[in-house]
């Protein structure tokens, strides 16, 4: 399991090499399952309740 914040679309920015990025990427991302989420952090969340 391979969990990031930054889009897979930034990743490359990530790698000095564009040729080691590609084959990093590809070999991760090829037989993989993606599950995007978008919203705001469950930290965020826990603290501002705990604000309240």
């Amino acid at each position: 399991m391979i969990v990031s914040q930054i889009p897979v679309a930034n990743w490359y920015d990530l790698f000095q090499e564009a040729t080691f990025a590609d084959s990093f990427l590809d070999r991760i991302c090829h037989k993989a399952y993606r599950l995007d989420f978008n919203g705001e952090s469950l930290i965020k969340k826990i603290h501002k309740t705990e604000l309240e």
